[in-house]
């Protein structure tokens, strides 16, 4: 070869490395584009009062959002959905309702908990008819009529004349109404039923829309996976000590209909020590996935699971996370509170209390699920009740720490765990902020702080505000202090992109363009808690890299708007840097010697 040649080949070489670096920095740089839903005085009629606030919303795999506007005299005033036509009145109280044998009613007020929305356009909610005090699931396309799914007080499917549903929920929880909505269409929802004349109570397991309705479960029916006549007790609750109450949620439901749901049994050997377990699939195809009493991978040879401390999350592969109670004849208080997952081929420890901590110092552990460190302003109390799984197999989690140099600054910690991957530490109160001055330092993570002014969110931030994407992307909120840092522009929202890097994405006092012209000054943020895109919770993060938020403004302490921010991805920007370098660096041609 010759020597032209080689130093021509070797030029081109380091100016694709540089193109590299270039386009990465790019990337790295690359501001997120948002994109307004809408905003609150722009909507007819204008929403800019005290009674009126928007709440957590939701958005599907086409970019569509759902958000419920919440009248504070009566619950809920209002559904919106927004596709690529622009924001309907999807329903609102007055607007009619099917209640069943051909009779209509009209809805009195909503009784959801934030805004669903399916991958075919599809919304739903829980409301009281005006005629009853009845509650209903219902479901509606958009510009489409509600179409009844369920209601309380009738007959459940394939049950005899003498049997009603009695509650949607159970009589220990504190939310009555809750459900999960798949990405399919498809409710699912725990229902206490009575039979009338007996004072019997059946509790059970359902799934549904508007076309058919059926039962998941049953209080007496066989449970499968055991011993052929073990049954269900009725008990689809599950309670821990801490707190001193009942932790209940919804059955999760994937995008397969299928169903993810704890369960308590009864029957000939039957004890305290196997009496509960989780089951996943669709109605007729359930499977044991996990028992109390069973061994698990990465536990000492003496111990098994003990009590179940969460309902488990699922993902579209039938994977599923949870918290647990671990028992044997060395295990001690400190050190029998677990996170487990399946994502990996089989049932296994993801983290455990007094476990090393990862990215930590050496002398800090996990903590139990009580985190005495906590800040006292922060609602922590139970916060490992919440391990979520999306369809990369990625398992996130928030936990307490305890240990050399910890207290309220620095005991919570948000990890992920990707399939055949390490436990890692994303971020950590008390850590350095991406991307920020190197005195910023994470405050406090995943709660929200309400302004002075008015309580924004409509709901109780108790739980932890993140949420995955099922592309192994996660969103969280949280909240900095540091230098010219302070309560108006202390919170902000980070999310990692598809290589795993955190960014900041939308920040408390931020300048932000809602309208051509129209640029405004963000107060509070926030978005629907919790979900792993494929468990049938609110998504507040698709696959295609959107996550929706709530902003309130400082022009108004009314104002407020949504939101959708789009998170670039950095192999995207990385090959349009390198062919702008390639077309920059275009051959020259040489007449042949």
């Amino acid at each position: 070869m010759s020597r032209q040649r080689v130093n021509a080949t070797l030029v081109s070489l380091l100016w694709a490395v540089v193109c590299t670096m270039l386009a990465q920095s790019a990337a790295a740089d690359e501001p997120f584009s948002i994109r307004t839903v809408f905003t609150s005085d722009e909507l007819d009629p204008p929403m800019n009062s005290s009674l009126y606030k928007p709440n957590a919303p939701s958005i599907n795999s086409h970019g569509h959002v759902a958000v419920d506007i919440v009248h504070c005299s009566s619950i809920s005033d209002l559904r919106l959905v927004a596709d690529a036509k622009g924001v309907t009145h999807a329903a609102r109280s007055g607007d009619p309702i099917p209640i069943g044998d051909g009779q209509t009613s009209t809805i009195e007020y909503f009784w959801s908990y934030g805004a669903l929305i399916s991958d075919d356009d599809r919304t739903s909610y829980a409301c009281l008819p005006s005629s009853s005090d009845s509650l209903c699931f219902a479901s509606q396309a958009i510009d489409g009529p509600a179409e009844l799914v369920a209601r309380e007080h009738t007959q459940p499917p394939d049950f005899p004349e003498d049997m009603r549903f009695e509650w949607f929920g159970t009589p220990y929880a504190a939310i009555s109404g809750e459900y999960k909505y798949g990405r399919s269409g498809a409710f699912s929802f725990h229902a206490t039923m009575h039979q009338q004349g007996t004072g019997h109570r059946y509790g059970s397991i359902w799934i549904g829309d508007e076309t058919q309705l059926q039962k998941v479960a049953c209080r007496d029916d066989i449970a499968p996976g055991i011993n052929g006549t073990a049954t269900f007790d009725g008990g689809f609750t599950v309670f821990y000590e801490t707190g001193g109450g009942s932790l209940w949620r919804s059955p999760c439901i994937n995008a397969r209909n299928e169903v993810a749901f704890y369960g308590s049994l009864t029957g000939t050997g039957i004890d305290a020590t196997n009496d509960a377990g989780i089951w996943i699939g669709a109605p007729d195809s359930l499977e044991l996935t996990a028992r109390k009493g069973q061994h698990v991978s990465g536990l000492a040879s003496n111990e098994v699971l003990g009590d179940f401390a969460s309902n488990p999350a699922i993902n579209n592969s039938q994977q599923t996370s949870f918290t647990a109670k671990i028992v044997g004849n060395d295990v001690e208080e400190e050190d029998d509170y677990a996170v487990f997952a399946d994502v990996a081929g089989q049932l296994e420890v993801i983290m455990r209390e007094s476990m090393p901590a990862p990215g930590t110092p050496k002398d800090v552990v996990f903590d139990d699920n009580r985190c005495d460190h906590a800040p006292s302003h922060m609602a922590y109390e139970d916060i490992l009740h919440a391990p979520l799984v999306d369809d990369s197999g990625l398992v996130a989690f928030m936990a307490c720490l305890r240990g050399d140099g910890v207290d309220d600054t620095n005991s919570i910690g948000l990890w992920t765990k990707a399939r055949e991957a390490p436990l890692t530490l994303l971020a950590r109160m008390g850590d350095p902020v991406p991307g920020m001055d190197e005195s910023a330092v994470f405050d406090t993570l995943g709660f929200w702080k309400p302004p002075g002014q008015i309580e924004y969110p409509p709901f109780s931030a108790t739980e932890p505000i993140f949420s995955l994407n099922g592309n192994g992307q996660i969103a969280f909120y949280a909240e900095m202090s540091g230098d010219g840092i302070d309560a108006s522009n202390d919170g902000g929202i980070w999310a990692t992109d598809a290589n795993g890097e955190l960014h900041l994405i939308v920040r408390e006092g931020d300048q932000l363009e809602v309208a051509p012209g129209d640029v405004r000054t963000i107060g509070s943020l926030w978005f629907s808690q919790g979900g792993g895109g494929s468990d049938g919770s609110a998504r507040a993060f698709n696959e295609r890299g959107e996550l929706v938020f709530v902003a309130t403004f400082t022009d108004d302490i009314y104002s407020s708007g949504v939101f959708v921010a789009t998170i670039p991805e950095p192999t995207t920007l990385l090959l349009l840097g390198l062919g702008a370098c390639l077309i920059a660096r275009r051959p020259q041609c040489r007449p042949r010697i």
